[in-house]
C-alpha cells in the first residue's frame, strides 16, 4: 500500500493548522491529534499507509519521545517520525535522535524545511515496503555463525539473528525483546558452561570475568567454538546452538518455560529462554539445543492488475 497520510501530533492549533496547510499542498492527508492518548490509539488500528508522524516534543499527556518509542517497537514497519523542538533546546533534539527520530523541526519552520522532510520520508517508507515485500517472497533463509569464547561477541550476534527474524518473519521489536533474551541466555551458557566449564558457584568470585578470560586463554578451552545456525521461514524459525564441551545432564534442570521455574536459581536462565520459544531440544550429550518458534504465515502477495 502506498503510503499518503501524515499524522500530526500537536496542542497547538496554529501550529496545526499550519502543519495541514504544507502536507495537503504536497498531496498528502493529515490526521490531526491534540495529544498522545487519541494518536496512540490512531496508530495501533491504522499504521500500514503513514509516511510520517510528526509530534511535539512535549505534549499534554505524554512525552513525544515516549510515544513514539512506544509505537516503533510494535510496528514491524514503523513509520518515521519528527519531532518538533523549540529552537535552543539541544538536549531534546539529541534525545529525539537517540530514540530513533527522523529529523526534527525548530519552530519557526519553513513550508521548504517540511516539503524536503516529507519527500525523504515518503521515499524511506516506499524503500522499506519494497524490502517487506520481497520479503514475502522469502521460503527459507539460513544462518550459520561460529565464535570463540567472547561474552562481548554474544550481544552483537543475537541483535544481527534477531533483526533477521524481524524482517524475515515481520515481527514488531518488541516482541523479539523475547527472543533477544532467550539466545543471550544460551550462548552465554555454551560459552560459561559448556565450552570453559565453569559451575555456578565460580560465578559468585569477586574477579569472576578476569578469571573468565583467562580461562578463555588457556588450554583446553581456548580452541572451543561456539556455533549458531539459524532456519527462518514464514511459518517460524529455529535457532540451534551448539558448543563444544563435555555436556551436562539436562534432564535435572527445571522445565523450561515454566513460570514457576524463573526465580529458581539452578537452570534460570534456561527456564528463562524457554518462557519465549514453543519447542526446546537438547541432544543426548548435552552440549546443543535447538529452540522454535512457530508463527501464523503471512497472506499471500496481492496480484497486480491485470494478472
Amino acid at each position: 500500500m502506498t503510503a499518503n497520510r501524515v499524522m500530526i501530533i500537536d496542542d497547538q492549533a496554529a501550529s496545526r493548522e499550519y502543519l495541514v496547510r504544507i502536507i495537503h499542498h504536497e498531496n498528502l492527508a493529515a490526521e490531526i491529534f491534540p495529544d498522545g492518548a487519541s494518536a496512540r490509539e490512531a496508530l495501533r488500528e491504522n499504521p500500514e499507509d503513514l509516511v510520517l508522524v510528526i509530534t511535539r516534543f512535549k505534549l499534554p499527556d505524554i512525552s513525544g519521545l515516549e510515544l513514539a518509542r512506544e509505537i516503533c517497537s510494535e510496528l514491524p514497519v514503523p513509520p518515521p517520525f519528527i519531532v518538533i523542538a523549540k529552537h535552543d533546546a539541544r538536549q531534546e533534539i539529541i534525545q529525539a535522535f537517540k530514540h530513533g527520530a527522523f529529523d526534527f523541526f525548530s519552530e519557526p519552520f519553513s513550508p521548504r524545511e517540511i516539503g524536503a522532510a516529507l519527500a525523504r520520508a515518503r521515499q524511506l517508507r516506499q524503500n522499506r515496503e519494497k524490502n517487506f515485500r520481497a520479503y514475502r517472497h522469502l521460503r527459507e533463509k539460513r544462518l550459520h555463525f561460529e565464535i570463540d569464547n567472547d561474552l562481548g561477541l554474544v550481544q552483537p550476534l543475537v541483535n544481527v539473528v534477531a533483526a533477521e527474524i524481524g524482517s524475515c518473519c515481520r515481527i514488531s521489536p518488541r516482541r523479539l525483546d523475547g527472543l533477544k533474551m532467550g539466545l543471550h541466555e544460551l550462548l552465554v551458557n555454551a560459552i560459561e558452561h559448556g565450552n570453559l566449564e565453569i559451575s555456578s558457584t565460580l560465578k559468585e568470585r569477586p574477579d569472576y570475568l578476569q578469571y573468565l578470560r583467562r580461562r578463555a586463554r588457556a588450554d583446553p578451552y581456548r580452541n572451543r567454538r561456539v556455533t549458531l545456525e539459524a532456519r527462518i521461514a514464514p511459518q517460524g524459525f529455529s535457532c540451534t546452538i551448539r558448543d563444544q564441551g563435555a555436556g551436562f545432564n539436562w534432564q535435572n534442570l527445571p522445565h523450561p518455560g515454566t513460570p514457576d521455574n524463573l526465580g529458581k536459581a539452578h537452570g534460570r536462565g534456561i527456564a528463562m529462554a524457554g518462557s519465549f520459544f514453543d519447542e526446546f531440544i537438547f541432544n543426548p550429550a548435552g552440549n546443543e539445543v535447538t529452540v522454535k518458534k512457530n508463527l501464523k504465515p503471512h497472506p499471500p502477495e496481492p496480484a497486480a492488475p491485470g494478472n
